[in-house]
């Protein structure tokens, strides 16, 4: 069942040209959508932290693969590890131009289920509001 509320994203990408891009791909279908970008994957678990802590809910987490800090499958791990304590497990979205076709490294970690969902960076729009609504269960458009 898909419901109409505003949605919180964190989008942890180094590029802030892709994120620029993600940012108005989303809002051009939904204004009130609050998503808050992090370069950095010390301050995107420091926020994931502190709203779990603060019992203020986040709908999906979306990350690269290959970023400043932690790289996004240990990003991933970790933020798993820490929802266990609360008994919660909040969507993470792994998009990235990385190709599990051609990186052995990240085919195996797809297999671990750290991550919901993958979409290569080349994905359109449609398939990444499609992909969210479904992780989510939030309607965007």
């Amino acid at each position: 069942m898909i419901v109409s509320r505003k949605m919180r994203i964190i989008h942890l990408d180094d590029h802030k040209l892709f994120h620029a891009g993600l940012r108005m791909c989303l809002a051009k279908h939904n204004q009130e959508i609050f998503f808050q970008h992090y370069q950095y994957s010390h301050d995107a678990f420091d926020a994931i932290v502190q709203s779990i802590k603060c019992w203020e809910p986040i709908d999906l987490i979306i990350t690269d693969l290959t970023h400043m800090g932690q790289n996004g499958y240990e990003f991933a791990k970790n933020v798993r590890s820490f929802e266990s304590s609360y008994l919660i497990r909040t969507p993470i979205l792994l998009l990235t131009m990385q190709s599990p076709k051609f990186n052995k490294f990240l085919e195996q970690k797809l297999e671990e289920n750290v991550f919901d969902a993958y979409l290569p960076k080349s994905a359109d729009c449609a398939q990444i509001i499609a992909t969210i609504e479904e992780l989510t269960g939030i309607r965007i458009n």
